[in-house]
């Protein structure tokens, strides 16, 4: 699932610690109560507010774990600014990012190599646990697990538009995983 919304879209927002916009908040509290989570063994979430605060509007009356490799990326001082901002005011250093793939490093952010390296750790968890596991995490996180999830290569993630407060649901198998629901209201 992804946490809801924070009332900055359009914008990158990774380590920014914000919180849910009250229309994200009331989106989530109208799941409360119809998110059924009795088939899965664990909850892990990332550690950022917007994703607790979702856990806790869903009243799921169970605990979570939080998990720090599930953050998203630190976008450095490209945060909370929307691309056509960073494009005019930095091309030459979009320009590196689209064609340096995993060796850039964010502004004063995270390099790609390193959220790489989390997200296969997180690929790990999934793939080496034998639980149904309910992850409540960012856009961002979610598009690459899904990448990883389905064989597919990480560059593709922008393929996948992931909407805040929606879930997506993937059954493993040992050759990979199958994408059964997508963009869903409920689990």
């Amino acid at each position: 699932m992804r946490h809801g919304d924070t009332g900055l879209t359009g914008r990158w927002v990774g380590s920014s610690d914000v919180d849910l916009s009250a229309e994200g908040a009331a989106q989530i509290a109208s799941l409360a109560g119809r998110v059924d989570v009795d088939g899965f063994e664990r909850i892990l979430l990332s550690p950022m507010r917007r994703c607790r605060q979702t856990l806790s509007l869903l009243a799921l009356e169970r605990e979570g774990e939080s998990l720090d490799d599930l953050r998203e990326i630190d976008f450095g001082r490209w945060e909370k600014r929307s691309f056509p901002e960073i494009s005019a005011e930095e091309p030459e250093r979009v320009r590196r990012w689209l064609e340096e793939g995993g060796t850039f490093t964010f502004p004063d952010g995270e390099r790609l190599f390193d959220f790489h390296r989390r997200m296969a750790h997180c690929l790990e968890i999934l793939k080496g646990s034998q639980d149904n596991i309910f992850v409540i995490a960012h856009g961002g996180v979610i598009r690459h697990l899904l990448c990883l999830l389905l064989n597919l290569s990480v560059e593709n993630y922008l393929l996948f538009d992931v909407q805040p407060g929606r879930f997506c649901e993937i059954r493993l198998h040992s050759q990979g995983g199958v994408l059964t629901r997508f963009n869903c209201e409920l689990p």
